[in-house]
């Protein structure tokens, strides 16, 4: 998301830091299916009106994965919505057989 203020790129730094992007929006179930739990819920605007959903999963064991969804405000075609997925490299392709599964 483009545009954030200072101390929201700081959040948003600090919680994706060594997790690698992936345009995947896997399902909360699956995730938890793999030992992870919901940890926090973080809300993020920027200066353009767009809205962003940070929801961060942690396994106990130091491992996060991260889901975005960034909520486009537009005039012509409404609300717009862009789903991403951070992780570690190891656990993309689980990640990626939840989405194909879809």
């Amino acid at each position: 998301m483009k545009a954030m203020t200072e101390d929201q790129q700081k959040i948003f730094d600090s919680e994706t830091l060594g997790l690698e992007a992936v345009s995947l929006n896997p399902a909360a179930d699956f995730i938890e299916s793999m030992g992870f739990k919901f940890a926090r819920y973080i809300q993020l605007a920027n200066y353009r009106g767009d809205d962003a959903e940070l929801e961060v999963y942690e396994d106990g064991q130091g491992k996060k994965i991260v889901k975005l969804c960034v909520i486009q405000r537009t005039y012509s075609e409404g609300d717009l919505f862009h789903h991403s997925c951070f992780a570690p490299p190891d656990l993309l392709p689980r990640l990626a057989s939840d989405n194909a599964a879809l």
